[in-house]
């Protein structure tokens, strides 16, 4: 799952510039036909650099230039390298091209249309239909429509530059996986598994967050700071609960079938003490993806996930010790953590926001008008956030995190053989070098040495708990310190 990415689109969604940004009218459009013009233009400047770079890669391959793990590292890099330029032009769309503003606008966006859609259907549609938008319940979904619309507008260029992104790279893909994926079943495994796994859970949070402050749930609030507190934890427990659920639908899943290995599995659970809803397999669509989840925080909610093409290429042994590794995810709760993360993020991304909103509005260049100094702080808190909070210590925190589901997962099925076994067929399955390390994740062969260390050193175990201590201790110390600077910021007692 491409997180970081996601999270930045989502921070660049909420920016509502206006067109004429910097006073350059002559350079930018101010009408929702030219930010359209400037969202086509860069779908095929996209579009025509993924083409190239896939191209450049296939020459490689195919006049023999290096081998397998050359390739591997060499896409590796053209992938963040094409995101980032994705990034940037939705950037450039949602700042200078005014996007998200135009999309909005009650002259000539979503706000107009919806408006005119409105008073067309009372003045000449049948009766029918102006009794139903007249009444409460109508008005409801009128609105419940409408916010869904508008940030599946907002977020439509990133989604479609993303795509175009990645259809030059499926015979990278297929060469570096060994897949049968054709075009459509590649762009739908990407979307699902790299976008809409996170992006569907934020705008189901956005929305909610949305419906409260149009319905005047939080209206009995007295002061300012309870209402967006009390609005984000009622949709972060409602995404919370439904999070699993829609993982499920999001990705093309099917039960496990009964039988001797079902029941193996099912024995590991009762060993690890781990309760759950139902054991899936989740279908790549004829991609060799190599990958297994836990979701969900109880047993009623908890679901356990293994791709396909992992039980077609490892033997019993292998995928028990895939399946300990994510019963150790379930064990120690990583899954309400990243929650919990996301929550303490906020707090964080609020605090910085009223330093940013102090340092623009006494240090701000004269040329950015004091319309722009709220859009700008904002900006400026959620990306910095998102950089070294999210970037750094959510990394830190995931790789650990690993570490410590391996450690169960190799211990519970007393077998550091075959989990060293799984994980070198996971790097391969997944055109992988065992010796290069990811964001979230060690390298494959840095976890092997370590469980080798850990069965024959009890200290290797020890000095790992206390890591892990002193980075729980940290965490909770920044999420405190931010609530609390933030509320008395809200406050106004500082």
């Amino acid at each position: 799952m491409a997180l970081l990415p996601v999270i930045l689109a989502l921070i660049l969604g909420q920016l509502r510039l206006k067109p004429n940004f910097y006073e350059l009218r002559e350079y930018v459009p101010e009408t929702l036909n030219g930010a359209l013009s400037v969202v086509g233009l860069s779908c095929l400047f996209v579009f025509a650099v993924a083409r190239i770079v896939a191209n450049r890669l296939l020459d490689k391959i195919e006049a023999g230039e290096g081998d397998f793990q050359r390739i591997a590292r060499l896409a590796r890099l053209s992938r963040p390298i094409l995101t980032l330029f994705v990034l940037s032009l939705y950037a450039f769309q949602m700042g200078f091209a005014g996007w998200g503003f135009l999309v909005e606008s009650p002259d000539g966006g979503l706000g107009f249309a919806a408006g005119q859609l409105h008073e067309f259907v009372k003045a000449k549609g049948p009766l029918w239909a102006q009794w139903v938008v007249d009444r409460e319940p109508a008005g409801f979904l009128l609105l419940v429509f409408n916010i869904c619309a508008k940030y599946f507008l907002v977020f439509l260029p990133f989604l479609l530059m993303m795509l175009l992104s990645w259809a030059p790279m499926l015979n990278i893909d297929r060469f570096l996986r060994g897949s049968t994926w054709r075009m459509r079943a590649y762009l739908s495994f990407k979307l699902r598994n790299d976008i809409l796994i996170l992006l569907a859970p934020a705008l189901l949070f956005q929305l909610i967050v949305d419906l409260m402050d149009n319905l005047k749930f939080t209206r009995f609030m007295s002061s300012g700071v309870y209402v967006p507190l009390f609005s984000t934890g009622v949709a972060m427990l409602v995404v919370y609960l439904l999070a699993p659920f829609l993982m499920v639908c999001i990705w093309v899943t099917r039960p496990f079938p009964a039988g001797a290995l079902r029941d193996r599995l099912y024995a590991v659970c009762g060993r690890a003490g781990v309760k759950f809803r139902r054991l899936l397999i989740w279908d790549t669509m004829g991609g060799s993806v190599g990958n297994a989840c836990v979701t969900g925080l109880m047993g009623p909610t908890r679901y356990i996930l293994i791709t396909d093409t992992l039980l077609q290429t490892m033997n019993d042994d292998e995928v028990e010790a895939v399946f300990g590794h994510e019963l150790g995810h379930a064990r120690f709760l990583h899954f309400p953590f990243f929650f919990e993360f996301i929550l303490s993020m906020i707090f964080v991304s609020a605090a910085i926001r009223h330093l940013a909103g102090w340092l623009v509005q006494n240090h701000a260049p004269f040329w950015i008008p004091l319309d722009y100094y709220g859009d700008i702080s904002t900006f400026l808190a959620m990306t910095l956030t998102v950089g070294v909070y999210f970037g750094i210590f959510f990394g830190m925190a995931s790789r650990r995190f690993e570490r410590q589901a391996d450690i169960f997962g190799a211990f519970v099925i007393n077998n550091v053989s075959a989990f060293s076994s799984a994980l070198m067929k996971v790097a391969r399955l997944n055109g992988a070098a065992p010796d290069t390390p990811s964001w979230r994740h060690y390298s494959i062969a840095k976890r092997i040495d370590f469980l080798e260390r850990a069965r024959t050193d009890p200290k290797v175990l020890a000095g790992f708990e206390r890591e892990l201590k002193i980075l729980f201790i940290a965490f909770a110390a920044l999420t405190a310190l931010a609530v609390v600077f933030t509320v008395i910021l809200e406050l106004g007692i500082i």
